[in-house]
């Protein structure tokens, strides 16, 4: 007897619960908000990334992984939006997490790439210094060596002069 008791007070409730409209708003609304949050926080993570994306650019890194995966949380988004549109809360967030976590992957690369590329950018410009001071060291050993065997060549030359004007005056 107070199992049917039971059971009917959870039918009645359950009951009034379906017909009555602001009831199921509320049930409604309390699932719409987190995953509308989600979409949002989705959204900021993913411009978050997009800007850490283009700094990256700009460092001269290659950024065409971060785009794809830029790519799959805007589509991930989309989605999650268009689910939430049609009532499939459930999916919709597992969409809005997996969005988050590669923008959150995403932002993660492209630090890692623009680090490699200012790395990058100081090595080559270590190197064309290098090279450079090189240069400049072997055009001026060059020149007073050079100078040096000129002055040389001249010299010999001038005694040779001497020598054959002596020998042809004997």
């Amino acid at each position: 007897m107070k199992m049917r008791l039971w059971l009917a007070l959870a039918v009645v409730t359950f009951l009034f619960m379906l017909v009555n409209p602001c009831i199921n708003l509320r049930v409604h609304f309390s699932l719409e908000t987190p995953i509308n949050e989600g979409i949002e926080e989705a959204r900021a993570n993913f411009q978050e990334a997009y800007n850490a994306t283009v700094e990256a650019e700009r460092a001269g890194a290659k950024v065409s992984e971060a785009v794809k995966k830029l790519n799959n949380a805007l589509d991930y988004i989309f989605q999650a939006e268009n689910l939430s549109a049609h009532g499939d809360m459930e999916q919709a967030f597992f969409l809005t997490q997996a969005s988050i976590q590669l923008s959150e992957e995403t932002l993660v690369l492209d630090q890692e790439l623009k680090q490699q590329a200012e790395t990058l950018r100081y090595t080559r410009l270590i190197v064309y210094i290098v090279i450079s001071v090189a240069l400049l060291i072997f055009g001026v050993y060059a020149f007073f060596i050079g100078r040096r065997m000129w002055k040389r060549h001249k010299q010999n030359k001038f005694m040779e002069m001497r020598v054959k004007g002596t020998l042809g005056s004997k």
